[in-house]
């Protein structure tokens, strides 16, 4: 017998997000809203009126207000000591017409009884491992649907299935403008040193040697050409100045939010290849056509004579630039995730 209910009607639908990143947050909220629904984030947004510093504020309804306040009324938490750090109470949850869930499968299978008779979506972020897919194996047949963030994930080691394949998205209208005036190359990364074998630390620090190169991201203290956090507004400056920027992505990401910024913006990228990242799960040697609309550069060495050549070469720079940012629009812009989004929840509606 299923655990989980079936999407009624056509919406719009009151939503309940629980959110595990920041930017994905934000992303998401905006499209949703952009689709007609109401949207309650539980993570960085659940107080709208609050700064989480990484992306700017949201309009914050009486309707928001009024979840939130009953966030605390029903006794919900987000310092569980269990496996995911969410507590909600049935009470809390039965206010929607639906459950997102971003990547925390654990809040899933931890809330049965809480989430009872709701519809519920599992919402990867590319993060997925054997663990992730064996839970989905046992909340899939209960009624669990499944929205893929890439067709890569298919090739995962005890797969469980997908509904969709919807990647995350980013708005052309807010990611633009290259200009590459500033002959620097720019990486934003967080917890670089900490997450050193993610996010390739020794492949860039190596590939980077007396190069003019800006480094941006939270807790990066120690690296020495670290400058510091970026606002928003100052994140998509210096994309849009810099001539161009390394991505070492984050295995076992299929591709990361920092790539689309970057591509849709349009500064050429240099990314790490296939080879430093887990088989199954690396998606950017599929979207980039090498030395068309970005490169992809597998050793330090050849990173480095990428970013050589971009620095000497501005026509270069500008070819495949232009070449970048079309392809990240088909690939990853508003309009088309939005459709997808719209797509999906009618498919899943009786």
């Amino acid at each position: 017998m299923p655990v989980f209910g079936k999407l009624n009607g056509n919406g719009p639908f009151k939503i309940l997000n629980i959110s595990v990143h920041p930017v994905l947050e934000y992303d998401q909220l905006g499209i949703f809203e952009g689709l007609g629904h109401d949207i309650f984030s539980v993570g960085f947004y659940s107080d709208r009126s609050s700064d989480n510093g990484v992306r700017p504020k949201l309009p914050n309804s009486p309707w928001h207000q009024e979840i939130g306040a009953s966030f605390h009324h029903f006794g919900c938490r987000g310092d569980n000591p269990g496996s995911s750090r969410w507590k909600l109470s049935a009470d809390f949850v039965q206010q929607f017409d639906i459950v997102i869930v971003d990547h925390d499968i654990d809040f899933i299978n931890d809330s049965l009884d809480e989430l009872a008779g709701m519809p519920v979506v599992w919402r990867t972020i590319g993060q997925d491992s054997e663990r992730t897919e064996q839970i989905a194996h046992r909340l899939i047949p209960m009624g669990m649907k499944v929205a893929r963030w890439s067709p890569v994930q298919t090739q995962l080691e005890n797969y469980a299935g997908g509904d969709a394949f919807i990647r995350a998205s980013a708005d052309p209208d807010v990611w633009k403008g290259w200009t590459g005036r500033n002959r620097r190359i720019v990486t934003f990364n967080n917890d670089f040193q900490q997450r050193s074998e993610s996010l390739s630390l020794p492949f860039w620090q190596q590939a980077i040697t007396d190069l003019p190169v800006d480094l941006y991201g939270l807790r990066n203290e120690g690296l020495p050409i670290w400058r510091g956090t970026a606002s928003f507004d100052e994140q998509r400056e210096i994309l849009a100045n810099s001539r161009a920027a390394f991505i070492t992505g984050t295995s076992p990401a299929p591709y990361t939010l920092g790539f689309i910024e970057a591509w849709m913006t349009g500064i050429p990228v240099i990314h790490i290849a296939r080879e430093c990242a887990p088989k199954g799960t690396f998606e950017i040697d599929i979207l980039i056509e090498n030395g068309v609309n970005g490169f992809i550069a597998r050793t330090p060495e050849e990173a480095r004579s990428i970013m050589t050549r971009l620095l000497d070469d501005y026509e270069l720079a500008q070819r495949v630039s232009v070449a970048g940012r079309q392809a990240a629009i088909d690939t990853f812009g508003l309009s088309k995730i939005s459709s997808q989004w719209g797509n999906f929840l009618k498919s899943i509606s009786i």
